[in-house]
C-alpha cells in the first residue's frame, strides 16, 4: 500500500512524498515498511538487526490474531497516516465476535513525520462479515477484504471482497461537504421559500467556518413541482434562479405538491420520476461541476391529526423519498431524508404537550422555524458537519494548555489560585439557549447541541472548591473543580462568542430576506437596475450584507479568568 494524499482540487489520490521519499506499507503475516525515491525502486526499512521492521503484528484476542496484511492505499491526513489493513482471525484465541479464520478490515494511524511510528491501532474492525453475501461463498468463514479506495463526489468508496465470491463497496463522507468558495443554491417549493432551513445551514456554516466564505441562495417558489409552477416552467426556473448563480452545490426538495394530496397512482409517480430525471439531467448539462444533494421531502403532519385518507399522505412523501434516493444513486448525487427526523420531533412534542406539537407544522404542510432547525440538523449531519466548535484543556497545577483544538490559547497566567488566559476560537457556537422558549423546546426534542454544538472547556488539577468563570469580565457561571475537570460546554452559556454568533444570525436573516425579494423581482420581471443596463442594485446590497456576515463572524480574542470563590458546599446531611 503506497502512501497517498488526497488532491482536493483534482478529487483523487496521488502518491505522497514525505521527507523526500515515497513510502509503502507491505506484507502478509505482519505489516512492514519500504521507501523509494522514484516509486519504482523500493528498499525495506530495517531495524538494528538488519531485518525488515514489523509495524503491525498478530494480536491475541483480536480480529487480526492470526495475522494482519496490507489493504488499500494508506492516506496521509493532518492527523497522521491512516492505514486500512486486513486481519485474519485465529481458529482459537481470536476475536470471539468473529468466526475462526474470518477476515475483517482494521485501521491504524502512523506518525506523518515518522511513518514507522504507530500512534494508534483500533481494537475492533471497521468492517467485518455481517451480511449474508459476506459470509457465504467460496470462503465460508466470512470475508470483508478491503483492497480498493476511491474518492468521488466528496465520499470515500471502499471496495472489498466478500467471501471470495463477490465485490462490494462501502462509503463514508470526507469532512464537511461544503468547501471554501462554494456557491450553494437551495431549490424547492414553498417550504424552501419559507427561508428557514437554508438560513440555519448558512448560519452554522458562517459561524463554524468564518474563514471559508461560501455563498448561499434560496430558490424556493410556492406551489412548485418537478415541472415548475408559479415561478415558471422548470427550465425557466433553473436557468433564471439556479444556473445564473453558477452553483457548485445544488440541493433539491420537491414532492409535497407533486403528490397532489391524494393516494399516489402510477401516473403521479411516473410524472414525478420523469420530471425529476429531466431536472437532474438539466443540472448536469448546465452546471456539470455542481455537487447535488436530493432532500427527501419534509413531512405532511399526520402525527397530531387524522390521516387524510387510508395510509396517509405522509406515506406518499416517504415513498417519494425512496424514489429520490434511487434517483440520487443513479445520478451520482447525495441524498438526505428530512422526513423521519421531523416526524420524530413531532411525536416527541406530542408526548410532551399535544398543543405544542400542533405548532411544529401548524397547517400540516409548512414547518415552523423550530421544525426547520430539525431539517437543517438532518441536512448538516448528512453533510458530515462537525460537532466541535473548539476544545481547550488546561492543566491548572502546571499552568499550561495541554490541548487546544480549533482554538489558539496564549500562555496561562497563575496568581493566588486564579487562572487567566487569552483564547481565540476559530469558530462560533450556534446561538441556542435554554432561556429562549422555542430554542429550549428544540434542545428537548433533538440532539442538536450534542451533534453540532460542542465547545468544551476542561480545567484539570484545580484544588477542590467553587470557581467563577468570566470571559471579557462577564460572569459565565460558577462551577466546582470536579465539573471543570469533567468539562463544561461553553455553548450552553451566554458567552461573548454566543452573542457574536447571534449578531451573525441577524445579518444572515437580513441577507436571505434581501435575496428573497431579489428573486421575486426577477420572477415578476421587476427592474433591479440590471434590466436597464446598469448595476443590479439588489445584488450589490446582497453582497454588502454578505461582507458584513463574514466580518462579524471573524474570530476575536477573549480574556478568560477562573477564580476560586470558596470551598465546596457541604452536602445536606440526612435527618
Amino acid at each position: 500500500g503506497i502512501v497517498t494524499r488526497l488532491d482536493k482540487d483534482k478529487g483523487r489520490l496521488i502518491a505522497a512524498n514525505i521527507d523526500g521519499k515515497y513510502w509503502m506499507y507491505w506484507g502478509e503475516g505482519s505489516v512492514r515498511l519500504a521507501t523509494s525515491p522514484d516509486l519504482i525502486h523500493w528498499t525495506p526499512v530495517e531495524g538494528a538487526d538488519g531485518k525488515p521492521v514489523e509495524l503491525l503484528q498478530p494480536r491475541p484476542g483480536h480480529f487480526d490474531s492470526s495475522f494482519p496484511e496490507t489493504g488499500p492505499p494508506p492516506i496521509l491526513t493532518d492527523k497522521g497516516i491512516v492505514v486500512l489493513y486486513n486481519g485474519k482471525n485465529a481458529t482459537a484465541g481470536g476475536d470471539p465476535e468473529l468466526g475462526p479464520n474470518a477476515y475483517a478490515a482494521g485501521e491504524a494511524l502512523f506518525d506523518a513525520k515518522n511513518p514507522a511510528h504507530l500512534l494508534q491501532q483500533l481494537d475492533k474492525p471497521v468492517l467485518k462479515p455481517e451480511l449474508p453475501y459476506e459470509k457465504t461463498g467460496q470462503y465460508a468463514a466470512g470475508t470483508t477484504f478491503a483492497e480498493g479506495l476511491v474518492y468521488l463526489h466528496n465520499q470515500w468508496f471502499l471496495y472489498y471482497g466478500c467471501a471470495d465470491s463477490l465485490v462490494a463497496v462501502a462509503t463514508a463522507p470526507q469532512g464537511f461537504y461544503l468547501k471554501a468558495g462554494d456557491t450553494v443554491v437551495f431549490y424547492g417549493d414553498s417550504i424552501t421559500e419559507q427561508n428557514y432551513y437554508n438560513q440555519w445551514v448558512e448560519l452554522y456554516t458562517a459561524t463554524r467556518f468564518p474563514a471559508m466564505r461560501i455563498h448561499f441562495f434560496a430558490a424556493g417558489v410556492g406551489g412548485d413541482r418537478v415541472t415548475g409552477g408559479g415561478g415558471g416552467p422548470v427550465d425557466q426556473r433553473l436557468e433564471r434562479d439556479v444556473f445564473s448563480e453558477k452553483p457548485t452545490v445544488v440541493t433539491v426538495m420537491l414532492g409535497m405538491n407533486d403528490g397532489g394530496y391524494r393516494s399516489t397512482t402510477p401516473d403521479i409517480e411516473s410524472t414525478y420520476a420523469k420530471g425529476y430525471e429531466h431536472l437532474l439531467d438539466s443540472i448536469r448539462e448546465h452546471a456539470p461541476a455542481a455537487r447535488v444533494t436530493l432532500l427527501g421531502p419534509s413531512p405532511f403532519d399526520e402525527v397530531t391529526g387524522p390521516l387524510m385518507f387510508p395510509g396517509g399522505y405522509n406515506a406518499v412523501m416517504t415513498h417519494f423519498a425512496d424514489l429520490d434516493q434511487e434517483l440520487a444513486r443513479n445520478h451520482g448525487a447525495s441524498f438526505v431524508n428530512l422526513n423521519p427526523d421531523v416526524v420524530a420531533a413531532i411525536a416527541k412534542a406530542q408526548a410532551l404537550d399535544p398543543m405544542v406539537a400542533k405548532l411544529l407544522v401548524p397547517d400540516h404542510v409548512h414547518p415552523d422555524p423550530l421544525a426547520h432547525w430539525v431539517m437543517a440538523e438532518a441536512l448538516l449531519k448528512g453533510w458530515n458537519a462537525p460537532a466541535l466548535v473548539s476544545s481547550v484543556t488546561i492543566d491548572a497545577a502546571a499552568g499550561k494548555v495541554t490541548d487546544a483544538q480549533n482554538a489558539t490559547v496564549e500562555p496561562v497566567e497563575k496568581e493566588n489560585g486564579s487562572l487567566r488566559w487569552t483564547e481565540t476560537e476559530n469558530g462560533l457556537p450556534l446561538p441556542l439557549l435554554e432561556n429562549n422558549a422555542s430554542q429550549a423546546l428544540l434542545l428537548r426534542l433533538t440532539d442538536i447541541q450534542q451533534a453540532l454544538n460542542q465547545e468544551p472547556l476542561r480545567v484539570t488539577g484545580l484544588a477542590p472548591g467553587q470557581y467563577k468563570l468570566t470571559i471579557d469580565s462577564t460572569t459565565i457561571g460558577q462551577f466546582s473543580a470536579d465539573a471543570l475537570a469533567a468539562g463544561i460546554n461553553l455553548a450552553d452559556y451566554g458567552t461573548p462568542m454566543r452573542q457574536q454568533a447571534q449578531r451573525v444570525g441577524w445579518l444572515v436573516r437580513d441577507r436571505d430576506e434581501t435575496h428573497y425579494i431579489h428573486l421575486r423581482m426577477r420572477v415578476r420581471n421587476a427592474d433591479t437596475g440590471a434590466q436597464s443596463g446598469g448595476t443590479d442594485k439588489m445584488q450589490a446590497f446582497e453582497d454588502s450584507l454578505e461582507d458584513s456576515i463574514y466580518e462579524t463572524a471573524a474570530p476575536k480574542p477573549h480574556v478568560f479568568a477562573l477564580s476560586l470563590l470558596g470551598p465546596e458546599p457541604e452536602p445536606p446531611q440526612p435527618k
